[in-house]
């Protein structure tokens, strides 16, 4: 399962395979690659995960704290651990930190 750019509110998109040639997969990959997921906001969740885990992500943020490891998200329900890995595939950080 992997990512795509989809609009805020929708359902995320999901695939077994993913190659990115559009121009919207190369600015999406560009935008990921520098992505912090604990400092990105909830509009620039929604892109990747959708509407409502966007706001979860901000709610469990609020409440707790930055996410201390890749593993603290799958915390929140629907975010799955092949989702995790191909974000780390694609460049982004917890804390500034690459997986």
């Amino acid at each position: 399962m992997v990512i795509r750019a989809h609009r805020p509110g929708s359902s995320i998109a999901k695939s077994n395979t993913r190659t990115f040639n559009s121009q919207r997969d190369v600015v999406l990959k560009n935008v990921l690659k520098n992505l912090d997921l604990n400092a990105a906001t909830e509009r620039q969740l929604a892109v990747i995960f959708g509407k409502d885990h966007a706001k979860q992500i901000m709610d469990y943020r609020t409440q707790n704290g930055p996410f201390e490891s890749w593993e603290d998200l799958k915390r929140i329900p629907g975010i799955v651990g092949p989702m995790l890995d191909t974000l780390k595939h694609l460049g982004c950080s917890l804390g500034g930190k690459a997986a």
